[in-house]
């Protein structure tokens, strides 16, 4: 685990409403897109996913994750397709970018089954569980890259 927010937990029942309630102005004001990943009965919080701003419009940075109990059945993947159409589809979006942790094996395959490509990798200063910095590959795809 190494996204930041994740760091912070557990948290207090009032801590995840706010942050809830925040996602859910963003989404609103079309700030930023974040969804949940759900069991099929939706009870479940399986994992999330969403869609964020960069600095420009026409580039979006997507993000994904899930809990380690259900990793290696393709939910990342479907999510990350699903927002790869959806912003390609219905926005002014030209690149979508992954940010991924390069010892995460697992997470890379998923832009690499999208059809992203390594555009580059830097050292990052944020902190992992594992109590070390890491390295990190943006992966980029572009508009005419996609195949819906």
């Amino acid at each position: 685990m190494w996204v930041e927010w994740a760091l912070q937990h557990p948290m207090s029942r009032s801590t995840l409403e706010k942050r809830l309630a925040d996602m859910r102005q963003q989404f609103a004001a079309g700030e930023d897109w974040t969804f949940g990943i759900f069991d099929i009965h939706g009870t479940r919080v399986l994992g999330g996913a969403g869609l964020h701003p960069r600095g420009t419009t026409d580039r979006v940075e997507l993000g994904y994750w899930l809990r380690t109990d259900s990793t290696g059945r393709g939910f990342a993947f479907e999510a990350a397709h699903a927002l790869c159409a959806a912003a390609f589809g219905h926005s002014d979006v030209a690149r979508i970018d992954i940010l991924c942790d390069v010892e995460n094996r697992r997470s890379a395959a998923i832009p690499r089954r999208l059809g992203f490509s390594v555009t580059e990798g830097f050292r990052q200063g944020v902190v992992t569980s594992r109590a070390t910095s890491r390295d990190t590959q943006r992966w980029t795809l572009l508009r005419s890259e996609f195949r819906a």
